[in-house]
């Protein structure tokens, strides 16, 4: 399980990087975003939006995964499943974006999607412990 914690983490890290790279001007802004981007100013909300979406992501992994200690809450299910959806999204988007969104971006989505179903489907809510007599 803290396996796929430390894919979802390098996958945030990498997502993160990704929107610092087109806003530093090393990846071109029409490469994302299906190409309808016109110019970096056009792309702050949606580097802001990652950034925060991504930030999110990250205290979810370190708790939900065990990286960050114990994991008990049930909530954590409902939250890797909202991830899993959210990143399965991203990759069918990809897919259907620029090539540099399909060659690059589409794998980096599915490597996602598939670190946080593995957290959603291992993370169950912790069971009281027996009690013996």
């Amino acid at each position: 399980m803290r396996a796929a914690g430390w894919v979802a983490l390098a996958f945030y890290c990498v997502a993160i990087g990704v929107q610092v790279a087109v806003r530093t001007g090393a990846i071109p802004v029409t490469s994302i975003a299906g190409g309808y981007l016109p110019s970096l100013e056009a792309h702050l909300p949606v580097f802001v939006m990652n950034v925060v979406v991504s930030a999110i992501g990250v205290v979810f992994v370190v708790l939900a995964s065990g990286i960050g200690g114990e994991r008990n809450a049930g909530w954590y299910r409902i939250a890797g499943w909202t991830l899993t959806v959210y990143w399965t999204a991203g990759f069918l988007m990809q897919l259907i974006g620029t090539d540099f969104e399909r060659t690059y971006l589409a794998w980096l989505a599915l490597i996602g999607a598939l670190a946080h179903l593995r957290i959603a489907v291992r993370n169950p809510a912790k069971a009281p412990a027996a009690v013996s007599h």
